[in-house]
């Protein structure tokens, strides 16, 4: 059961952190270059489909982790635990994108053509930082150190 909680959390991790590496590095430059919002919208709306899902099985997966790892609910939190500090950081970071997603998902419609692509592509840049610095809590979180 743990390989598998491990398995899946970490494919989710590759899925999440993976789509939003390539719209940050593949698809905002070609945007931007040709001055084209939908560049965005349509990969965006591709990505979506998979990177939802995968969040959601991070956030299943993460949560018995750190369950079986940090203890109850309540004791995740004490930081009492070296471990704790990595669960409180996820976490955290966790509520910055959930945070980040409804700000875009709320304001969207707000914004028209470039100004729109400026918008998302500030979303998409920390989104992606996040989503790196994650991954290297979870490596982290496994190996009980950073670096």
């Amino acid at each position: 059961m743990l390989f598998t909680l491990v398995f899946l959390h970490v494919l989710g991790a590759c899925v999440w952190a993976g789509g939003h590496l390539y719209l940050a590095i593949g698809v905002l430059p070609k945007a931007f270059a040709e001055r084209s919002a939908d560049v965005l919208r349509e990969a965006e709306s591709l990505i979506e489909r998979i990177a939802m899902p995968a969040l959601l099985i991070q956030v299943l997966t993460g949560a018995e982790l750190a369950r079986r790892y940090a203890g109850s609910f309540v004791e995740m939190f004490d930081g009492s635990d070296p471990i704790d500090h990595f669960v409180i950081a996820k976490v955290a970071l966790l509520l910055v994108t959930i945070a980040l997603a409804g700000d875009a998902h709320i304001r969207r419609g707000r914004f028209e053509g470039m100004a729109w692509l400026r918008f998302m592509a500030w979303h998409v840049i920390v989104v992606t930082i996040i989503a790196v610095v994650l991954v290297g809590l979870g490596v982290g979180f496994r190996t009980g150190t950073l670096f």
